[in-house]
C-alpha cells in the first residue's frame, strides 16, 4: 500500500488492472504529472516517477520526512541497446559517428531533462535537504526488487495480481552488431561513463555498500 507514481497508485491497482489502454496515453495506468500533483504525495511511502532529476531536488527539498532514492542500474550495454530499440534506431558499429550514435540513444539521461544528474547526487551527499541517501540496484529480474520492497511496504488488504505492460518493442539481439564486436562494446561503455553521469554513478555504486542487497 501507499505506492504512488506515474505508472499507477496502489489504492487504484485492483480496478486499474481491468482498464484497457495504451502505455503511450495518459490514464489510470499512466498517470499525468498534473494529476499526480493534484493528488499529492503526503500519504505515499513509495514514489515512482520518470522525470528530470531537478523535480526530485525541488519537489522534496524540504519534505517532512527523510527520503531515500533508489536508482535502477542495468548492464550499460543492454540498457543502451534497449533505448536504441525504443528510439527505433538501428545501431551501426562500423559507422564513423560511433559516439554520436551512442549518445543519440540516451536522450532521457542527458541535458536539462536528464532523469539523473551530478547535481542531484551532490545535493544528496551534502545531506542538507530531505533527500538523505541514494541507493542503486539491479532491476532485472524485477521480482527481486519487488520482494525486497515487499518487506518494507505495508501489504495490501486484498492482494491483486500484477499484469505487466510492455513499454518497448521486442528486441532481436541477434541483429545487434555490438554483441559481435568486443572493441565496440568497450568503446560504448567508455563513452557512456564519460559523457552520461548516470552511467558513471552506476559504475561507482554497483558492488559498493550503497547497492541494495536483493539476495535475501
Amino acid at each position: 500500500e501507499r505506492v504512488c507514481g506515474h505508472k499507477g497508485y496502489s489504492y487504484d491497482a485492483h480496478a486499474a488492472q481491468k482498464v484497457n489502454g495504451s502505455t503511450t496515453e495518459f490514464g489510470r495506468r499512466r498517470v499525468h504529472p498534473s494529476i499526480m500533483e493534484e493528488i499529492g504525495y503526503e500519504d505515499c511511502d513509495y514514489i515512482s516517477h520518470e522525470i528530470d532529476a531537478s523535480w526530485w531536488q525541488s519537489r522534496f527539498y524540504n519534505w517532512t520526512i527523510p527520503i531515500e532514492l533508489h536508482v535502477p542500474c542495468r548492464d550499460p550495454l543492454q540498457h543502451l541497446m534497449s533505448q536504441c530499440n525504443y528510439m527505433n534506431f538501428r545501431f551501426n558499429c562500423s559507422s564513423g559517428k560511433f559516439k554520436e550514435q551512442v549518445l543519440r540513444c540516451v536522450p532521457f539521461l542527458r541535458g536539462s531533462s536528464s532523469r539523473f544528474s551530478k547535481k542531484l547526487e551532490l545535493q544528496i551527499s551534502q545531506k542538507n535537504s530531505s533527500l538523505q541517501s541514494i541507493k542503486c540496484f539491479n532491476p532485472l529480474p524485477v521480482e527481486k526488487y519487488f520482494l525486497y520492497m515487499g518487506k518494507l511496504l505495508q501489504p495490501r488488504r486484498i492482494p491483486t495480481s500484477y499484469n505487466h505492460w510492455e513499454t518497448n518493442r521486442k528486441r532481436n539481439p541477434a541483429q545487434e552488431c555490438i554483441w559481435k564486436d568486443s572493441m565496440a562494446q568497450q568503446q560504448a561503455i567508455e563513452i557512456l561513463q564519460q559523457n552520461v553521469h548516470y552511467y558513471d554513478f552506476c559504475e561507482r555504486c554497483m558492488g559498493s555498500k550503497h547497492e541494495l542487497d536483493l539476495s535475501t
